[in-house]
């Protein structure tokens, strides 16, 4: 028995998709998530809120950036992308990005060391919780 192939359905297929894509955009950026909710069903200010990060020091290859916990509630995981810029060797601006799974209550806080493998002039850190 053949199975059930997209390739048959051609261009036809691809242009459904499409549509339902454009279609659901828009309501996927109006709509609130699904995330966590305060009373009333709206979203509390302590979830829209994202901890501080500040780049403690930094000498070009090496540094050591800080993560403080001012947003209410623990944080489990998070995402801190690093930025290179001016960077020597083949690329001028490097990029890392790094996941932590840690255990972060309100008003802790936790340093990282981070490590490029070229010499940068500046560096830029960011982050974004889960």
């Amino acid at each position: 028995m053949r199975g059930f192939h997209f390739k048959r359905l051609g261009s036809w297929w691809a242009v459904v998709a499409s549509v339902l894509g454009l279609c659901a955009l828009p309501c996927l950026t109006a709509c609130p998530g699904a995330g966590h909710r305060g009373s009333g069903g709206s979203r509390s200010a302590a979830t829209a809120k994202s901890p501080t990060i500040q780049l403690r020091k930094f000498d070009g290859r090496r540094g050591v950036f800080r993560i403080h916990n001012d947003t209410g509630r623990t944080i489990r995981r998070i995402a801190v992308g690093l930025r290179g810029v001016g960077c020597e060797g083949p690329r001028a601006t490097r990029t890392v990005v790094k996941v932590f799974d840690l255990r972060l209550r309100p008003g802790e806080r936790q340093s990282f060391a981070f490590h490029f493998d070229h010499r940068c002039r500046r560096a830029h850190v960011a982050a974004a919780t889960q």
